[in-house]
């Protein structure tokens, strides 16, 4: 082996100096960071303190519509403001709705807000000149107090109608409502072909007894007793065996 090739110490250190550097670079070079996904929590964060603020507003508002009126309007103001909107949005984020669907649940949001804010500011200012003697509305007040109750009605039922709509149009109600349909249609069906079925044995039966009566020369006697029960004059076609002529 030639002395050229062999390493030197100056070979030796020239690689510990190099394998430090590189350690040394190696300390300040920052770790690559993992690639973060795009979260929804903001828009989750927005949606749950939109929905408190208006949940917030509607209480006051029905506690104020209770003191006015009654607690059961009081209620009813949570109800159709707070308690429709949340049934709206269900609606809007149902896996099936269709786009009527969608389009109701928005109009009922919107009705749920507007409701809130109009009752709640019909009755704050209602408390409020109550509350400071601004002007007293005497006698009168049974008026505000039935219109605000009219109101509230008026609201509650427009909801109902929303719901109803919503139900009645989805594709999947109408889906299985088409089939009951011709399971009914069917099943008339094969109720009509039992009774006329029944009703030809009932009629092959008598007509059957009538021939009989017939060839027992019992056909006049027979025909006679029917005209004089019923009224109507039986056209029996039948011969007199004896005679081989029609009895009279």
């Amino acid at each position: 082996m030639n002395d050229t090739n062999k390493p030197t110490m100056k070979d030796a250190w020239d690689t510990v100096e190099e394998n430090l550097a590189r350690f040394t670079v190696g300390l300040f070079r920052k770790a690559p960071q993992a690639e973060k996904k795009p979260s929804r929590m903001n828009l989750y964060l927005i949606g749950a303190a939109s929905f408190l603020m208006l949940t917030l507003l509607d209480f006051i508002a029905g506690i104020i519509t209770g003191t006015l009126t009654n607690f059961l309007y009081g209620f009813l103001v949570v109800a159709i403001g707070v308690g429709s909107l949340a049934i709206a949005e269900l609606g809007y984020f149902f896996p099936f709705a269709g786009w009527w669907q969608k389009a109701i649940a928005v109009i009922d949001g919107i009705i749920s807000i507007a409701s809130t804010l109009t009752i709640g500011i019909l009755a704050a200012v209602v408390y409020a000149v109550e509350k400071f003697n601004i002007f007293s509305f005497g006698e009168s007040i049974f008026v505000v107090e039935i219109g605000l109750m009219a109101l509230l009605v008026l609201i509650g039922a427009t909801h109902a109608v929303c719901w109803i709509a919503y139900v009645l149009i989805d594709k999947g109600i109408q889906m299985n409502q088409a089939h009951q349909n011709k399971v009914a249609e069917s099943d008339m069906l094969q109720k009509g072909f039992d009774l006329a079925a029944s009703l030809v044995k009932k009629q092959l039966t008598t007509g059957q007894q009538f021939k009989n009566m017939v060839d027992q020369n019992k056909g006049g006697l027979l025909q006679a007793n029917l005209k004089e029960i019923t009224g109507q004059n039986l056209d029996l076609e039948f011969q007199d065996k004896n005679n081989g002529n029609h009895p009279q």
